[in-house]
């Protein structure tokens, strides 16, 4: 206590002075030398620098390296040594590690003050700097980049909490911190506590004109102190419980082999290092050990070997994407974000599946994603990118002989190419890879059957080093292939179909009518393979968006035809497949084949209103398990989607088009017709009073079937005919309701005989 007290004395009253310019080394952790000013007290709130700074960003940055100062510290000085212009990790570091992103974190770690002293304590720094670094990596989409910390005093106490708090953090994105974090440099960290600690216990008069103080940041450094031996424990149990689980945190601690002047040593070795980890010195005091002028400094030299050590991996040996980059691709950030979350950690069950209706971009969005990784832009390693289909066993089978001459592989005649490429996978030499699996929509071709077992998942490899996306349109295949870890991709947003629809045309000044455009953009349901498909028709043909949307609106003939063109482009397969009719007809057959009455309820429902289905109305097709079975197939591809409530379903109204087209195509819609008439003839009700909700309900799917086969003179139309013209007299719509009536009559006047009971009771 007696040198401390000395140190006091001994010191002078102008900290502010001292940090009017950030060039200066204003700082000394813990403990300032007698020549500086007083370090302990707060600087000018208008000069005071929190909070996250970049140094360095390189634009293929593939790391980022945090530097986080100690007690009384400052994000620039802290690290800037005397006589030099800017901090080492800005002037120094890069030349050493020219892709790393090198930032800085400011926070108010003075403990004394004239006016008001911070009351935040270390937990609150440690959410402080968690929840700023996340952000900032968030705006910069650095999420799943790799994070190494360099931290000095109190800053490594400050990073061990923030990691502790991340870890099971409710907040996904300050899960990333954890998830992401590579390791960290303690660069003179009282782990046990520090001596200088005891200076919290020193009257106030000693101190001078102090009038505020913040002894939380002091005691909590006391040696002994429980809450700074809890952070330790906890720490080293979490260290540990990842390393069993497969994943190395890197840990290097270095203490002072100086002391300061008239101090002593600030941070004893044994407080500064861990059990289990080699202690390293740097050949200065506590304050310097972190200020560094040049490359030839041993202590210099020392950090950066580290840093080397834990830096991403070297590029890999190669990629495969059978697309180009789309530079049309829009919006999509919520999907991405979430596709990264899961395939891109540290953790085991790296696999993930992107679901949704044909159409709707699930090759696109995996290809902007595929595209982000191979350019290691937003991906937290380098990764070799390989994309596979899925179609058949014939197109994976030839994949994998392509992939074994991309990649080089060893192969005898005689082997079979997918063992081969599943074996090369399987091996940690060939580094880390991301796989992605297109078009997995069949369970058959991925899973075999009890005729022809075996199957493309047979050959998909199962380890550490490999993360794997599935695209499908089967929510049967993606809960099968990646459990709980599937992305739904709806249709786009407004604003987003109309930057699509903008950046699809030639004639950009066409977009300044918005209420044309988003007239285009209903009627194609904001579908992207529609908009692009149409923007295509529009380019090669010279037309307009009047033009094309008076062609969509004018027949359904019309709206079959343009949506049955298909087009090429670099980011698509073959033409065929770029039409919207084609890609959803591909399902129908598939959905044929597995689960007949899957289809006949597609076929059913398409003689219906596409909004609003009562599941009533639905017809009964084997048991109540086949039902749930047919209608789980049909929202799984997106076809149809179930309301909350459980008994109203929507179809999305181009593929209500589509599936009433496939239906005249196939020869049965004339007989589904008539399936969905006897249907609704029996459940439309009475017209009692107590049943107009249902009439209600059911009343927009009656009048479709009828007004469709205006000419059926049979008993079931003439039984809803008259049920129907009834309740819509009742519901005060009499003139619409007697001309149903009429119609019905005149319709049997033609089509029975005079002396049939249903025209004589009319």
């Amino acid at each position: 206590m007696g040198k401390l007290r000395h140190w006091l004395r001994s010191r002078s009253a102008t900290p502010i002075q001292q940090r009017e310019t950030e060039s200066q080394p204003a700082n000394v952790n813990l403990a300032p030398s007698a020549k500086q000013s007083s370090s302990f007290e707060q600087p000018s709130t208008l000069l005071f620098p929190d909070g996250v700074e970049i140094l360095v960003n390189p634009p293929d940055a593939d790391v980022d390296i945090c530097f986080v100062h100690g007690l009384t510290g400052n994000r620039t000085s802290t690290w800037t040594a005397r006589e030099q212009p800017a901090p080492w990790p800005k002037t120094l570091l890069p030349s050493e590690l020219p892709r790393a992103c090198i930032l800085t974190y400011g926070y108010d770690a003075y403990v004394v003050s004239k006016s008001v002293a911070s009351s935040n304590r270390l937990i609150d720094h440690a959410m402080n700097l968690l929840t700023d670094l996340t952000n900032d990596r968030r705006r910069r989409n650095a999420l799943c980049r790799p994070l190494i910390f360099v931290v000095h005093s109190l800053g490594g106490l400050v990073c061990k909490e923030a990691i502790l708090l991340s870890r099971n953090n409710p907040n996904r994105s300050r899960q990333d911190f954890f998830t992401h974090i590579k390791g960290v440099v303690f660069m003179g960290t009282p782990h046990k506590g520090s001596w200088m600690a005891d200076w919290s216990r020193i009257p106030a008069k000693t101190l001078g004109l102090v009038k505020s103080t913040n002894r939380s940041l002091l005691e909590v450094l006391e040696t002994n102190n429980q809450y700074l031996e809890s952070i330790h424990v906890r720490f080293l149990s979490m260290m540990r419980e990842q390393r069993e689980a497969g994943r190395q945190l890197e840990v290097a601690c270095f203490f002072e082999e100086l002391p300061l002047s008239t101090v002593g040593k600030v941070v004893s070795k044994e407080s500064a290092t861990f059990e289990g980890y080699d202690p390293i010195t740097i050949h200065a005091n506590h304050a310097d050990m972190v200020k560094f002028r040049s490359i030839e400094e041993n202590g210099f030299k020392r950090v950066v070997g580290e840093l080397t050590a834990w830096k991403p991996e070297t590029e890999p040996r190669s990629h495969y994407l059978p697309f180009s980059r789309n530079k049309n691709f829009v919006g999509r950030e919520r999907v991405i974000t979430e596709l990264q979350r899961l395939l891109f950690t540290d953790l085991d069950g790296r696999r993930a599946a992107l679901v949704g209706l044909g159409g709707v971009g699930k090759t696109q969005v995996t290809l902007q994603l595929a595209h982000l990784v191979k350019n290691d832009s937003q991906s937290h390693q380098h990764y070799s990118v390989i994309w596979m289909p899925a179609l058949s066993m014939a197109s994976f089978e030839q994949a994998c002989t392509r992939m074994i001459k991309v990649f080089d592989i060893e192969y005898a005649a005689n082997e079979d190419p997918k063992e081969t490429f599943k074996d090369f996978l399987s091996s940690e030499e060939t580094g880390k890879w991301f796989l992605i699996i297109d078009n997995a929509d069949s369970m058959e071709t991925l899973y075999g059957t009890a005729q022809a077992p075996g199957g493309i998942a047979d050959f998909i490899p199962d380890c550490e080093h490999g993360c794997i996306l599935f695209t499908t349109r089967s929510r049967e295949v993606a809960v099968t292939v990646a459990q709980t870890d599937v992305v739904e991709l709806p249709e786009m947003d407004k604003k987003d179909a109309r930057a699509l629809l903008q950046g699809s045309l030639i004639q950009k000044e066409q977009m300044e009518d918005t209420v044309l455009a988003d007239k285009l953009l209903d009627e194609l349901a904001y579908l992207p393979l529609a908009i692009t498909q149409a923007s295509a028709y529009m380019r090669i043909n010279k037309a307009s968006i009047r033009k094309y949307l008076w062609l969509l609106q004018n027949t359904d003939q019309d709206m079959v035809e343009l949506l049955s063109v298909g087009f090429r482009d670099r980011t698509h397969y073959d033409a065929a497949q770029g039409a919207v009719i084609t890609t959803w007809i591909v399902s129908f057959k598939q959905i044929r084949a597995l689960h007949k009455e899957a289809a006949t309820l597609l076929s059913f429902a398409a003689c219906l209103e596409p909004k609003a289905i009562p599941r009533a109305l639905l017809p009964r097709l084997g048991s109540e398990q086949s039902m749930t079975r047919a209608i789980g197939t049909l929202c799984g591809y997106s076809f149809l989607s179930q309301r909350e409530d459980g008994d109203m379903f929507d179809m999305h109204s181009l593929v209500h088009l589509a599936t009433r087209r496939w239906n005249e195509d196939e020869g049965h819609g004339e007989g589904i017709q008539q399936l969905a008439l006897a249907r609704i003839a029996e459940a439309f009700p009475t017209d009692d009073w107590e049943n107009c909700e249902v009439w209600r309900q059911h009343l927009p799917h009656a009048l479709r079937l009828l007004t469709s086969m205006d000419s059926d003179g049979s008993e079931d139309a003439c039984k809803l005919g008259y049920w129907v013209g009834r309740c819509l007299h009742i519901d005060g719509k009499a003139r619409q309701g007697v001309g149903i009536l009429e119609h019905m009559v005149a319709v049997q006047e033609t089509t029975l005989a005079e002396d049939h009971l249903s025209r004589l009771a009319s």
